[in-house]
């Protein structure tokens, strides 16, 4: 057996490992690029979510219902854009509440 054939798949081996190290180097960037461009678009995503969210809660109305009967002494909070007939009947005595809007 002759050393030639050893020799020359060695010097081989280190070539293709040398290649694999830097498709490996060009893999861990692209990586790191797709992360950092990833996460901007999350905290968009966040702000969009905070912004409808403020828009719906400024289109509502926070209104406190107190019963008018002085021995129910019932009292709720609604937060709603308008208020129903429903709304404004007391629960337990079926009377009318006063609404005092917030």
């Amino acid at each position: 057996m002759s050393l030639d054939k050893w020799l020359g798949k060695e010097e081989e081996e280190e070539e293709t490992e040398e290649v694999e190290d830097e498709l490996d180097s060009k893999e861990e960037k692209a990586d790191s690029e797709q992360r950092t461009l990833i996460i901007p678009s999350k905290q968009e995503e966040k702000r969009e979510e905070a912004e409808k969210k403020k828009s719906i809660v400024s289109k509502l109305s926070k209104y406190l219902l107190s019963c008018s009967n002085s021995k129910c002494q019932y009292k709720k909070t609604l937060m709603k854009r308008e208020l129903t007939q429903q709304d404004k009947i007391c629960p337990r005595c079926k009377s009318e509440m006063k609404i005092r809007k917030i």
